[in-house]
């Protein structure tokens, strides 16, 4: 036989503050959404500069098209204070040189050498702007206000002891 049993539900603002540090520990608990969301941010914004990011662990990405192109589209579409604009200037000078002392037909191995290792270089620099930038959004995603707000934004519901409810 069915029993109906009734139980008194509140919003994130309403809990103790025990409550909410147990709600805030149930959002954040088992689930790596907020990793996958900002990583998937990251891929596509380094996507959008000409850059395929395959692995942030092992520093693993190439240009889908030209160092030069990846920098030309950085500086239409960053802004001055982000790191990968800051990154692009900083290699612009050197690559665009490089660049045209090796594409003369008469370029030493060496000057073509030289701008490979410079655009891997460039690559580097912009992989670790990238993770540090993933990194520094986890830890927005997970700081105890945004988690707090996005427990209010899905209003999510708990018992008096912070257990998710529904």
């Amino acid at each position: 036989m069915p029993k109906t049993i009734e139980t008194t539900v509140y919003t994130y603002d309403e809990l103790e503050p025990k409550a909410q540090e147990k709600a805030r520990d149930w959002y954040l608990d088992g689930d790596d959404f907020i990793y996958q969301t900002a990583r998937q941010y990251q891929l596509e914004d380094a996507r959008d500069i000409g850059v395929r990011i395959t692995s942030f662990d092992d520093s693993q990405a190439d240009f889908i098209g030209t160092a030069l192109e990846t920098i030309d589209l950085i500086k239409a579409n960053h802004g001055t204070e982000c790191d990968t604009y800051k990154t692009a200037i900083k290699y612009e000078d050197t690559l665009r040189t490089l660049g045209e002392e090796a594409a003369k037909e008469d370029a030493p191995q060496a000057r073509i050498d030289l701008l490979e290792q410079y655009e891997s270089s460039f690559l580097q620099s912009l992989i670790h702007d990238y993770s540090r930038s993933l990194a520094q959004d986890i830890e927005f995603q997970e700081s105890d206000d945004q988690v707090a707000e996005s427990i209010r934004a899905n209003e999510y519901t708990f018992t008096a002891d912070g257990k998710r409810f529904g």
